[in-house]
């Protein structure tokens, strides 16, 4: 995923299958793929990427960071309550990161979308009780 948020999408799909020959089937790997499809245009593959991450739960990587790119796909996707329901659902898991999120380019059609506005206030008061009670990070 690194790649696509770095705008090398020919890269991005070099990694993968890279990947993909050693890993095998990932979840993660899915999930990465459905963005990379979404970011490219490509609606049906992007969605026969998320079927698949949904349907196996299988990945090496934390479901979190999975969640958060089927997020990043489905706001790419213009679907702002799937992606609201994932980035949720990422934050619930291991991913309550609320820098991460607010700063994500994906998410820039949802700034204004209550339920995300909602859910990044929620967050942003986590991550500064966070902040308070251990410190700076």
């Amino acid at each position: 995923a690194q790649n696509i948020y770095a705008d090398d999408l020919g890269g991005a799909e070099d990694a993968l299958e890279r990947a993909r020959r050693l890993v095998g089937d990932d979840a993660s790997l899915d999930a990465s793929e459905a963005l990379l499809w979404a970011r490219r245009g490509e609606v049906k593959r992007a969605d026969e990427m998320i079927a698949r991450t949904d349907q196996s739960r299988a990945s090496l990587g934390h479901d979190h960071h999975t969640q958060h790119y089927l997020a990043a796909a489905q706001a790419t996707l213009g679907r702002p309550s799937e992606a609201i329901a994932k980035i949720r659902l990422a934050s619930e898991t291991g991913l309550p990161n609320y820098p991460l999120f607010r700063s994500d380019t994906h998410f820039d059609p949802l700034r204004d979308h209550p339920e995300m506005k909602s859910l990044m206030s929620e967050l942003k008061a986590d991550w500064l009780e966070f902040k308070r009670e251990f410190g700076h990070s």
